[in-house]
């Protein structure tokens, strides 16, 4: 599941630091994709990549925009961004699904973070908490959903298909084609009626 395990706090914000670092270059290296996803007329843009990219490339481009992220661990507020002010289809809004780079207790790195992650996002401190009232009530009024990067072949993926779209039938679902073995792509297809295709 390209988790860690650290011996002590120090080497985990060693590798906080690391992931921040490489989350710097990959901006600057993948920043024509970041435009792209801009482009996209969608007013909701979940990442579930914990680097900052799109948000900053929003700055860039002067779109306005709000961003938020999951803390898995919110022991202080982190003001602007522990509650989403505004309504996305009034603001466009960019959420990070797995923390943020910068804040490296919200990281999801190890096992213990990857349990205690699930433990909050599907209970009582999930997307339907106050803080995420905004995001919740937009995921539900989507219509339509496009999967860009989402790692399919990770087992927890499929719980968190089902609390971002808990009505499979409601809109369109399409996903770039990944590079799964076909059966998987079947049970996908199936489960959660995602279409994959080869191009945008």
């Amino acid at each position: 599941d390209e988790l860690l395990l650290f011996p002590n706090p120090r080497a985990r914000a060693m590798a906080g630091e690391q992931i921040e670092e490489f989350s710097d270059e990959y901006w600057e290296r993948f920043a024509p994709f970041y435009e792209k996803v801009a482009a996209l007329p969608f007013h909701l843009v979940v990442s579930a990549t914990p680097d900052m990219g799109i948000s900053r490339t929003f700055d860039q481009l002067g779109v306005a925009h709000q961003f938020g992220y999951y803390n898995r661990k919110k022991i202080a507020p982190d003001p602007p961004y522990d509650k989403i002010q505004e309504d996305p289809k009034n603001q466009r809004l960019v959420f990070n699904l797995f923390g943020r780079t910068g804040k490296l207790d919200s990281l999801v790195l190890s096992h213990e973070d990857l349990f205690n992650y699930l433990q909050n996002i599907l209970g009582a401190k999930g997307l339907s908490h106050e803080d995420y009232e905004k995001l919740h009530f937009a995921l539900s009024e989507a219509t339509n959903f496009l999967f860009l990067g989402f790692q399919f072949h990770k087992w927890y993926m499929q719980l968190l298909l089902r609390l971002l779209n808990p009505d499979q039938d409601k809109g369109r679902q399409y996903a770039l084609n990944p590079d799964l073995a076909d059966d998987t792509l079947v049970f996908y297809g199936e489960q959660f009626q995602i279409k994959f295709v080869d191009s945008l």
